[in-house]
C-alpha cells in the first residue's frame, strides 16, 4: 500500500518486476492505521466482485464446491421441499457469473437474473452444436 499522486493505491507484490533501494525516507501519515485501510480495500474489492448476484435453486451436494469456488460471495439459504437449496453468489459481471455457474451443470439452477440464464443457455446451445456434430472437426 503506497501513497501516489492518485491517492492511497495497493500494489500485488506479484507484479512487482524490480525494486531500487534509495536514500528516501518512507513518509507515514501520523494518523494512517493499516489494519483499517487493508479491512477498507478488501471490503472495496468484496463489493466489486459481487456486484451481480444471482439467486439459484443447488442440489446439495453442490454446496461444498460453490463454497470453494465463492467463497464469502456465497450466501446458502433454506432446503426446499424437493430438496434442493437456495443459494445467491456474485461475481464482477452477468458473463462472469454465467462462466463460473455452467461448471455446475445439473447441479445448479439459476433463477435470476435472467441475462445469467440466457448467457447459460447460449453456452449450452454451442456445446449442443459442438459436440454434437455428425463429423467432428479434429487437430
Amino acid at each position: 500500500m503506497a501513497g501516489t499522486d492518485a491517492g492511497l493505491r495497493t500494489f500485488r507484490v506479484s507484479r512487482v518486476r524490480s525494486v531500487t533501494v534509495t536514500d528516501r525516507p518512507v513518509e507515514r501519515p501520523e494518523d494512517f492505521d493499516l489494519e483499517e485501510a487493508w479491512r477498507e480495500v478488501v471490503e472495496a474489492m468484496d463489493e466489486r466482485r459481487g456486484a451481480v448476484r444471482a439467486r439459484a435453486l443447488a442440489d446439495p451436494r453442490a454446496i461444498g464446491w460453490l463454497r470453494n469456488r465463492f467463497g464469502r460471495h456465497l450466501r446458502v439459504g433454506e432446503r426446499r421441499d424437493d430438496g434442493r437449496v437456495e443459494v445467491e453468489v456474485g461475481a464482477w459481471t452477468h458473463g462472469a457469473l454465467a462462466y463460473e455457474m455452467v461448471a455446475f451443470g445439473p447441479y445448479v439452477e439459476v433463477l435470476e437474473p435472467q441475462e445469467v440464464r440466457d448467457l447459460l443457455a447460449s453456452f449450452g446451445e454451442e456445446l449442443v452444436a459442438r459436440y454434437r456434430a455428425e463429423n467432428p472437426v479434429t487437430g
